[in-house]
């Protein structure tokens, strides 16, 4: 299965964008420090993007597709 990996999933585009995944379609979802607010078919993924260590790990890790 692909792995679409979406920044900022518990924010407002972030979460839309998760409704319209595809089935055959995976969600990975970043987000801070909060898992609230992130849509229910999409993975969490609790990073900082102003790592850059972290950002790298966690695309090494979860290889998205897109």
């Amino acid at each position: 299965m692909k792995r679409l990996l979406i920044t900022g999933s518990s924010g407002y585009l972030g979460w839309h964008c998760s409704q319209l995944l595809p089935d055959d379609w995976a969600g990975v979802g970043t987000c801070f420090k909060s898992r609230t607010g992130v849509a229910e078919n999409t993975t969490p993924y609790p990073v900082d993007l102003t790592d850059k260590d972290a950002v790298w790990k966690m695309l090494k890790e979860v290889k998205p597709a897109a």
